[in-house]
């Protein structure tokens, strides 16, 4: 990758604190220009020049956002990604992807009409025990 992914990361509970963040700011493929959040003094602690909002529709009319990280509670990942996509924002999911097959159905359909990156975050897809499984189900196949 040649240039950096602009991030907006939604949500800043355990999921974006632990699991996005942290490796977002470590990795020179992305900048993180806003994170979704009331907890603004704790986010300036860690870098003060992320963005701290409450504003989802500012940030997704920000033409420098590449890359919106859906990690806003469970209820908000079929409303907010579908806006995203929209807005031709590449856009990860955390998990639960969605509530429905339908809204499921819709975001995947949004995502190639528009040539954008659609994935749910699953970050024990590379734990053993899943790879195990997924060793065994290939042999079986």
């Amino acid at each position: 990758m040649s240039s950096s992914l602009t991030v907006a990361l939604l949500g800043y509970g355990l999921s974006g604190r632990v699991f996005h963040l942290p490796f977002l700011l470590v990795n020179p493929n992305f900048r993180v220009k806003y994170v979704l959040t009331s907890r603004t003094d704790e986010l300036k602690a860690i870098d003060s020049s992320i963005k701290a909002t409450q504003d989802v529709g500012s940030v997704l009319s920000d033409p420098q956002v590449d890359l919106v990280i859906n990690a806003l509670p469970n209820e908000y990942h079929f409303s907010v990604s579908k806006d995203a996509l929209s807005a031709g924002k590449h856009v990860v999911v955390e998990k639960p992807f969605v509530n429905t097959i339908e809204e499921g159905l819709t975001l995947i359909e949004l995502a190639k009409k528009n040539s954008l990156l659609l994935t749910v975050f699953h970050n024990r897809r590379w734990d053993g025990d899943f790879l195990t499984i997924k060793e065994l189900i290939d042999k079986k196949t």
